[in-house]
């Protein structure tokens, strides 16, 4: 089964902003400054971008192909949930 990931877009609206951070400068970088599109990209990075296998209620493994997107304010990633194909 291919890897899916719902509520995904091709260009959010955090990837239009530019980067506020001055590279070199750490008090001018992020996370020590607030840089909304080093936020985002960060957030981005963290989603599982192929199936992972999680364990459920009884120890077994199951195998994890489609996640949800929770989006925010600037389209960017806030969470993401899997319902494992409703299996259990």
């Amino acid at each position: 089964m291919n890897y899916i990931i719902e509520n995904s877009m091709k260009k959010a609206l955090w990837e239009k902003m530019p980067c506020t951070c001055k590279k070199g400068i750490v008090m001018e970088e992020h996370p020590i400054k607030n840089c909304h599109y080093c936020r985002c990209k960060i957030a981005w990075d963290s989603v599982p971008k192929k199936s992972f296998t999680i364990k459920d209620s009884k120890g077994k493994d199951q195998t994890v192909n489609k996640i949800t997107l929770i989006r925010g304010k600037y389209e960017d990633i806030i969470g993401w949930t899997h319902d494992n194909g409703g299996k259990k």
